[in-house]
């Protein structure tokens, strides 16, 4: 049994060829380097290729018409204590892999008492100067087959795999844009997606008694389900920093820098490129906002 998992998950990470404009490609630096290539671009990509329905060619939909009045208050970001720290490090699920610098939740855990007091230092120093540091930019991307022709990499889904110091922040961070968010009602009411206390189930249960309620009235139903493609990538992040932060311009974290490491074959390859669309997807504020 344990041979069979062993050998699941090398398939999994084994890629030996790709077809790249119907050129093939086999040497693994190269294939690292078509899905970089494809991965931070896809979303640009799809919304270039987007028809607007403006009148002119040029024009870009403004989001403002969608959005209410804007408020004048600041999110105010609460220095990080050592107890909401602990908190957090205790809640990490031990099974989860470890990013680029291989230092697992289980590990952290057991010298969390020694760590605290820097940690804390250093979240706080991020909070106050808006910069997160080089290191914990770096994300380690393995690509996952989907369906499909495995030569494309269309057909693959890349997993990233951050540091847990980054996913701490990101923690930190998403707590008080959540409680920001939930003292000003800034959340549409059927947002059901990573709030506390909403789940998808209570997005079909709703959906469901409206389906129940119009057939006892004798109306007829016709339900309209929308998969978008790349959503969260053809989204202008740009959209997603429009909170004035005190004491920080923290819109700032996780925008500019980024390090992508992909591992393909046990072999690692490192590009250092604005990978920011794979770094902003795990970020746990921007799954909030988005």
């Amino acid at each position: 049994m344990i041979s069979s998992l062993k050998t699941k998950q090398k398939s999994a990470n084994s890629i030996s060829k790709l077809r790249i404009n119907n050129m093939e490609i086999k040497q693994t630096a190269d294939i690292c380097n078509a899905f970089n290539k494809y991965f931070s671009s896809v979303g640009q990509e799809l919304v270039a290729n987007m028809v607007h329905t403006s009148s002119s060619i040029t024009a870009t939909p403004d989001f403002t018409n969608y959005c209410g009045k804007p408020l004048k208050n600041s999110m105010y970001c609460d220095p990080v204590t050592n107890d909401e720290l602990l908190k957090l490090i205790n809640m990490l699920k031990n099974g989860k892999s470890p990013g680029p610098d291989n230092i697992g939740p289980k590990l952290l855990k057991q010298v969390s008492h020694v760590l605290v007091n820097p940690l804390v230092y250093m979240y706080n120093l991020s909070i106050e100067t808006g910069i997160v540091p080089e290191k914990l930019k770096i994300a380690k991307i393995v690509p996952i087959y989907k369906s499909g022709d495995s030569s494309l990499p269309c057909n693959y889904r890349p997993i990233s795999l951050l540091s847990l110091f980054d996913k701490l922040l990101e923690k930190i961070m998403a707590t008080r844009l959540t409680k920001y968010l939930d003292a000003h009602n800034v959340l549409y009411k059927y947002q059901f997606g990573f709030r506390k206390n909403y789940s998808t189930v209570l997005a079909v249960i709703d959906v469901v008694e409206e389906i129940l309620e119009h057939l006892d009235k004798q109306d007829i139903g016709i339900g309209i389900y929308l998969d978008l493609k790349k959503a969260f990538d053809t989204v202008d992040h740009i959209l997603y920093f429009c909170i004035r932060c005190i004491p920080t311009a923290s819109e700032e974290l996780f925008m500019t820098g980024s390090v992508a490491i992909f591992i393909i074959d046990n072999n690692i390859h490192q590009f250092k490129t604005m990978f920011q669309i794979m770094i902003l997807y795990l970020a746990a504020y921007h799954k909030v906002l988005f």
